[in-house]
This record gives C-alpha cells, sequence and structure tokens, in this order.
C-alpha cells in the first residue's frame, strides 16, 4: 500500500466516523408551493425538498428524518438525510467506492441475507453520485431501502429511502421528489 492511502485508512480507522446530528446544523425546514416543504442546511450547502404531509422526527442518526403520516417506525417508511462527519482528508481521497462497500458493509450487519438490486452511477450536478438499492428480510416481512450516495466538495451526503414492502411506493415518490430537488449553495 503506498504511503499515502496508508495514512489516509490510518486517519479513518484512529478518527473513525460519527454522524452529525440535526442540532449540530442549525437546519432549516421552509414551506414551498405545490405541496413540498423544503430543507435548507447553509453549513453543508445543501437543499431539497420532501411531501409537505411528512413529518420530522428528532433523530441521533440522521440531519434529517421524515416519516409520513400513520407510520410510527422509521424502518416501515421514511426518508433520512445523512451528513457523517469525515477524519480530516486531502481533496479527492474520498472515493465512491469506499463510501458504497462502507454503506454495504454496514446494512449486511443489520441484514445477511442483503440483496443489490441496483448499482449505477447518478451525478447530481456537480457531485458524483451513485445509486443503490437493496432489499433484505426481517422478522419475515420484506424492506427495501434506495440510497443516493453523494461526494460533493469533500463533503458525503446520504439520502435514503427505506420501506416496507406496504410503504414502497409511498417511499419512493418521495425520495424521487427529494433527489430531484436537491440544490447546492
Amino acid at each position: 500500500m503506498n504511503r499515502p492511502i496508508r495514512w489516509f485508512v490510518i486517519l479513518l480507522m484512529v478518527g473513525g466516523c460519527h454522524r452529525r446530528h440535526t442540532l449540530n446544523n442549525n437546519p432549516a425546514t421552509l414551506p414551498s408551493p405545490s405541496g413540498l416543504t423544503q430543507f435548507v442546511s447553509t453549513q453543508h450547502g445543501i437543499h431539497l425538498s420532501y411531501p409537505s404531509s411528512w413529518t420530522v422526527h428528532p433523530s441521533e442518526d440522521y440531519v434529517l428524518l421524515l416519516m409520513p403520516p400513520g407510520v410510527d417506525r422509521p424502518q416501515n417508511c421514511s426518508l433520512s438525510l445523512d451528513i457523517p462527519d469525515l477524519p480530516p482528508h486531502l481533496p479527492g481521497m474520498i472515493r465512491m467506492g469506499m463510501i458504497k462497500d462502507g454503506y454495504i458493509e454496514d446494512l449486511r450487519k443489520k441484514a445477511p441475507d442483503l440483496k443489490i438490486i441496483e448499482d449505477q452511477p447518478h451525478p447530481v450536478d456537480d457531485a458524483t453520485g451513485r445509486l443503490v438499492r437493496t432489499a433484505w428480510t426481517a422478522d419475515g416481512r420484506s424492506y427495501g431501502e434506495t440510497v443516493l450516495l453523494l461526494i460533493h466538495k469533500g463533503d458525503v451526503f446520504l439520502i435514503r429511502s427505506t420501506s416496507d414492502l406496504a410503504h414502497q411506493s409511498t417511499a419512493r415518490a418521495a425520495f424521487v421528489q427529494a433527489i430531484a430537488s436537491i440544490r447546492w449553495q
């Protein structure tokens, strides 16, 4: 392993990753026309919209966690935005393959029967992006998750739609709206 990559791996192992919490970001949610609410994080330079009927739920794990009316558990139907803290790194050192592999590895820990249904590039403006769809079973129920992994100006963004089969179309529609609305500051 060459020296710069070895140091980067060491920094990742020592520094680890932890999640940025909503309270630290001071994001804003603003009503907008057409039944959508706009989420704005000036700290991270991201804007996106989601259905106004969905509600924000406090979360230790996500910058933004949304669920539609009548849903009480995020695994049944949710939309989330995660912006993990990364250790100090040189520009360009964070690679999409590393992000995707880490994401899949984390999912496999909770779902050993995980199946990757789709894995393809999906850039958004000047961000590198990858769309990954997965499926698994837990407690006899089928679940799925679609994630858009983005790298923009050295930050990593994960926009996820998670649902059981009964809520799949609801979750997918909110996800499509959210990723279509992404804007960078």
